[in-house]
């Protein structure tokens, strides 16, 4: 018979880390693709109220807040947009290639969703046409407003025109192709930061999720520093930012992204002759170093 073990006396089983990698493709659930199709209709809503909108977040959040005066903290914001530019991600998936090896699946779908995401960002861009705000006449009541106002009040017969005005060059024109197109100035909806700093933050979030807060922190905190150096409306990153999370979580959901992540994987592997045996024999293994001598 065998010893019997006395329960209390018995350690704890400690949590083992998880090595082998997200297991792709990640399970489906049409729930959450709800928060992103609520935010889609709600910028329906707010496009039609953005001087409202623009108002209440540009001037009485991000502008003139007590904490903005005293602790600027929305001034330090405006550093997090580069967070989802080219430099910052190059860096993230060298890390990710050399020091995170069983999650080096998940670079490919990560760029075909960073790829997608992107390009119906663009042609969004192209087609809706509407202007940057820092281009448009602001729809508050700055200095510039003010002395015009004051001067049109004093010379009343002047042939000018005040208005707080959202332009969209959109379809307006008599012929579609006619409109000027590849405009910066008019390429304000939706936000291709706002896109790339959610697909950043996903994919981030899957290869190290201990940190998940903090990757979409810096995602909202790229929304907020847009708006705040008036390059965007509310409603651009928060349609950029529905787009870039939706086309994320579809891509790692879909069955071929394993198989292209994993294929991916292997061609690289192979071309720079990176593999896991190459790895270990440079060090990463030291129990197997001691047993070959």
């Amino acid at each position: 018979m065998g010893a019997r073990v006395n329960p209390e006396k018995t350690p704890p089983r400690k949590r083992q880390k998880r090595k082998d990698g997200p297991r792709l493709p990640l399970k489906f659930n049409a729930l959450w693709l709800l928060p992103p199709i609520l935010v889609l209709i709600f910028v329906a809503w707010e496009i039609q109220h953005a001087a409202t909108t623009w108002a209440i977040i540009y001037d009485g959040i991000l502008y003139k807040t007590p904490y903005d005066r005293y602790l600027r903290l929305t001034k330090h914001l405006n550093a997090l947009n580069h967070f989802p530019e080219g430099v910052p991600i190059v860096m993230a998936i060298i890390g990710v290639w050399v020091y995170k090896r069983n999650y080096r699946s998940t670079i490919a779908p990560f760029l075909i969703a960073l790829g997608l995401a992107s390009g119906a960002t663009g042609l969004g861009k192209e087609f809706f046409g509407r202007a940057r705000p820092h281009i448009s006449i602001r729809m508050e009541a700055d200095k510039r407003q003010v002395d015009m106002q004051e001067y049109m009040t004093r010379y009343p017969n002047a042939p000018l025109k005040l208005e707080a005005g959202d332009y969209w060059l959109g379809m307006r024109f008599p012929k579609f192709w006619e409109r000027p197109f590849f405009r910066g100035d008019f390429a304000s909806f939706p936000s291709g930061h706002a896109t790339s700093a959610f697909v950043f933050a996903f994919w981030l979030s899957l290869v190290f999720g201990r940190l998940k807060w903090l990757w979409y922190f810096a995602a909202v905190g790229t929304c907020f520093a847009r708006v705040r150096l008036r390059r965007h409306y509310p409603g651009d990153v928060m349609a950029g930012a529905a787009i870039g999370w939706m086309f994320s979580y579809l891509i790692f959901c879909h069955p071929l992204s394993a198989r292209i992540g994993h294929w991916a994987r292997r061609k690289v592997e192979s071309y720079i002759g990176t593999g896991p045996d190459e790895f270990d024999r440079l060090g990463t293994s030291p129990q197997r170093l001691r047993a070959e001598k």
